[in-house]
């Protein structure tokens, strides 16, 4: 058992420098954090470049991994300042940075041949197919999606490491494939600027009756320690934590319970209190565990820890029986009424001002949130949680000491990381005329190490008998050891950059192609093909819904003329791929290097604004030549893609989502996936003209 725990990571989150101490100080194997650009966090605090480097530095120091999120859709004038942040972050030593833009992690495989990339969960990777992909273009690791089980992972066998989601937000689309925040208002989640449309308060209807209503997208908080022996027993190699809008609390907290586990320890019920204190949906195992119970709509938000129940109101007074010990300024909410409150002053049973009431105890509170009647009383925050969780001890590396201490020989201090070695040397060593020094008078010495990251492991001192060493000269000496070692620990070696040039490329196509993307092959019942000259399908791996397969109008075999069904092998053969808007692809690097990887078109972000389409396609132009691009021009994006049918949806039956300004999202389950579609449909079929003369070799119509 502990040789197969000490092979997984312990991957943690930092929305800020001070939460980066917090994983580093309660036991992260790795912490993942961003910039001020490019991650798909973009309301969390964030690193400057000088706090950027100063983490790796630290992280190195204490040899915890340190993990960049440049996650984001990368537009095409971003592109120069993109390559600068990961050029200063390779010369710095980072140890990994996480992408999704196909165009960026090729580009900088071949810039930066020593950088280690892993391919982000907005990337994506579900499929063996997308796997050999990423494994191709030079990715190290991939991050799974948290809509794969523990048992898909397992059944695909790749040279890739494995990371997964163990703890946290779940999102409840796809992540990468989530248009909702974006259709909504202009805020795109592949940008990382979610508006949280999940969290909302939506009715589903079935035509103009109300079927149900509530949080209906709401996802509960991941929790997997209920099935963590699945995990050490696994293939996967990183176990991620969620979390970089989370709090300084939360991050100690929750690092903190999963270090426990990962060395073999059982939190204990305490541990979990806290967690559901600092931030709790309710719990679920997720897709991970095939739970199915996913959803919690009766809030969106943070419900905390059930501390006990409102026994009588008055005018001025709340009455609470506890079930749990209730502190001055810990944060209350009243689960019925909705009403929170900050406990500021606290009353015993005998009404006499208290710091704290334990559990089984009444304490009286001032109803200064106009309580009417008996109600659940929930913990949501608490400072004396927060204080006790900054009591934790100084993340400190464990260093072997030599010491020789020979008359007639110079005095010489060996220190060890037990990987890295540095020796300084003293003077002569004298014999003693009065006063001679001990044994243990040394290696009280040796080991004055409280205020420098290391701790002593082992203490060797051979030393002859009456001598004489200044207590002065052996703190020198102990003090360049230490600035020696930290110096070999946060040493970075200069790894190689290489320039990188690109061949024009011809395109012939000489006039518009029109092409069809028909996801339930029933609704090609009544469109006119005769303008079709392609019509995609699903990639036949129904995990894969980024990538679709080309039909070209001479391969269309039709079961039946009248209904228009495809017959099995014209589905099951291999055909051509292009990729999928949900692709991405915002700038002219992803359109190049997917062409090179033989996609026979790519499909543009429906996310680029005109000007931004401008860009791309004159950066494509200036760089690459003529490549084979497309632009969606009719029909409804889908605005989510859920795995599994959380909203109990009759298969292929009609649906809409309304929210509060009643606008309406046709919403269907197809047997495995739930689509929920945009309120809008986009028709740019007048544009054709001019995006065609701009370098947009072809056209797409979505069919649903």
């Amino acid at each position: 058992m502990p040789n197969q725990l000490a092979k997984k990571e312990l991957l943690c989150p930092a929305g800020d420098y001070e939460c980066f101490l917090a994983a580093l100080n309660n036991g992260a194997d790795a912490i993942y954090l961003s910039g001020t650009s490019f991650g798909a966090r973009a309301y969390a605090k964030n690193f400057t470049l000088e706090e950027l480097k100063k983490a790796i530095d630290m992280g190195h120091l204490y040899g915890v991994k340190v993990y960049v999120t440049m996650n984001t859709m990368i537009k095409e004038k971003e592109t120069s300042h993109f390559l600068e942040q990961v050029e200063q972050l390779y010369k710095w030593g980072v140890d990994a940075i996480l992408m999704q833009d196909i165009g960026m992690i090729c580009l900088c495989r071949e810039k930066y041949p020593d950088l280690e990339i892993h391919a982000s969960t907005q990337a994506n990777c579900s499929s063996e197919d997308a796997l050999r992909l990423f494994e191709k273009i030079g990715v190290k690791r991939v991050v799974f999606p948290r809509e794969m089980s523990l048992q898909e992972i397992a059944s695909i066998k790749t040279p890739l490491e494995k990371e997964v989601f163990i703890h946290g937000a779940l999102c409840v689309s796809y992540s990468g494939n989530c248009l909702f925040s974006f259709l909504n208002g202009g805020r795109s989640a592949n940008r990382g600027e979610c508006a949280g449309s999940c969290r909302m308060f939506y009715r589903l209807l079935q035509g103009k009756e109300k079927m149900k209503e509530g949080y209906l997208l709401s996802m509960k908080e991941l929790h997997t320690a209920p099935s963590f022996k699945s995990l050490l027993d696994s293939d996967i190699v990183s176990l991620k934590i969620e979390g970089r809008m989370k709090s300084k609390a939360y991050v100690s907290a929750v690092t903190r319970y999963y270090r426990k586990l990962l060395d073999g320890l059982l939190p204990t019920d305490k541990d979990l209190d806290e967690l559901k204190i600092l931030f709790f949906r309710e719990f679920t195992k997720g897709h991970l565990f095939d739970e199915v119970d996913l959803i919690n709509s009766k809030s969106p938000n943070h419900v905390g820890l059930l501390i006990g129940e409102v026994c009588k109101v008055t005018p001025k007074k709340i009455y609470v029986r506890l079930s749990d010990t209730l502190y001055q300024e810990d944060g209350i909410r009243f689960q019925n009424s909705k009403k929170g409150m900050m406990v500021n002053f606290l009353y015993d049973e005998r009404d006499a001002l208290t710091s704290k009431v334990e559990q089984g105890k009444i304490a009286i509170l001032e109803n200064k949130v106009g309580l009417k009647e008996k109600d659940m009383v929930y913990k949501t925050s608490s400072s004396h949680l927060q204080k006790s969780l900054e009591n934790i001890s100084r993340r400190r590396v464990k260093v072997n000491i030599v010491l020789s201490a020979k008359k007639g020989d110079k005095l010489k201090l060996i220190m060890s990381d037990f990987t890295n070695q540095v020796v300084v040397e003293g003077n002569v060593v004298e014999q003693a005329k009065t006063s001679k020094m001990t044994k243990e008078e040394l290696e009280k010495l040796l080991t004055r190490l409280s205020d420098t990251p290391f701790v002593e492991d082992n203490v060797t001192i051979d030393m002859s008998s009456d001598i004489f060493i200044r207590v002065g000269e052996v703190n020198a000496l102990r003090r360049e050891a230490v600035e020696k070692l930290i110096a070999k620990r946060t040493e970075v070696l200069e790894r190689p950059i290489h320039e990188v040039t690109f061949e024009k490329q011809t395109c012939q196509i000489k006039k518009p192609m029109h092409t069809l993307y028909a996801r339930n092959q029933e609704a090609l019942k009544n469109v006119d093909l005769e303008k079709f000259s392609r019509i995609y399908l699903e990639n036949g791996n129904m995990n894969d819904i980024k990538i679709y397969q080309v039909r070209p109008r001479n391969e269309w075999k039709f079961s039946s003329s009248d209904e228009r069904i495809f017959t099995e092998e014209a589905i099951l053969t291999p055909a051509p791929k292009i990729g999928g808007y949900s692709l991405n692809v915002a700038n002219s690097y992803s359109v190049y290097y997917l062409t090179k990887l033989n996609y026979q078109s790519v499909t543009l972000s429906i996310e680029l604004s005109n000007q931004e389409l401008d860009e791309l396609l004159l950066g494509v132009k200036e760089k690459f030549g003529a490549l084979p691009m497309e632009m969606v021009v009719k029909g409804r994006v889908d605005a989510m893609v859920i795995l599994g049918n959380p909203l109990k949806l009759q298969e292929n039956e009609s649906y809409a989502l309304q929210d509060d300004k009643k606008n309406n999202y046709p919403i269907y389950y197809d047997g495995r996936l739930t689509i929920i579609q945009g309120k809008e449909e986009i028709n740019r079929e007048d544009e054709i003209a001019k995006w065609f003369s701009k370098g947009i070799t072809s056209f797409c119509q979505i069919l649903s």
